[in-house]
């Protein structure tokens, strides 16, 4: 799921992305950078799957969040792998068809209130996900991870003079 990581600071968010108070899932359309889809916010988004986007994948990148924000799928967990922080910066694939989550995990763990996470996301066809992918880590200026997510492990690659670091990196 997690892909690459990028610089945040030019992005600016969204008013009201950043002015939201609701617990569930919001999206905003308004002031889309780097031709982004939508805006993206929440405390955190329980295991749901999203069947009206099945022909799309999410390509997502974390803004503010939590460090201990967390990204899951249900595929990610049969490959035995453990779910990857997604702290700002963060760059990962959703496939809405899979029931996936975002958690604030020491929010959990201390039982206080989640932290806010934003996000802004590109909606891609499924067809051109690795190559907008690609673009998207190109324009964005990041830095491609070692994905240990089978079904993105030939997304990095090496292309147009990226380079790859470790998935450990910030």
């Amino acid at each position: 799921m997690l892909i690459a990581h990028c610089p945040t600071d030019t992005i600016q968010v969204s008013e009201d992305a950043a002015s939201c108070t609701h617990d569930s899932i919001d999206t905003f359309f308004g002031d889309l950078p780097h031709g982004a889809t939508a805006w993206v916010t929440c405390t955190q988004g329980l295991p749901h799957f999203d069947p009206d986007w099945g022909h799309q994948l999410f390509i997502t990148l974390t803004l503010r969040g939590s460090d201990q924000h967390e990204v899951g799928d249900a595929k990610l967990i049969t490959q035995g792998i453990s779910q990857p922080a997604v702290r700002p910066g963060a760059l990962f694939v959703v496939d809405p068809l899979v029931p996936h989550w975002l958690i604030d995990s020491d929010a959990a763990r201390e039982g206080r209130r989640p932290e806010r996470w934003i996000g802004l996301q590109w909606e891609v066809p499924r067809k051109n996900a690795k190559e907008r992918a690609r673009q998207i880590v190109a324009e964005l200026g990041g830095r491609w991870c070692s994905p240990t997510d089978t079904r993105y492990s030939s997304w990095a690659g090496k292309p147009r003079g990226q380079t790859i670091i470790s998935r450990k990196s910030p």
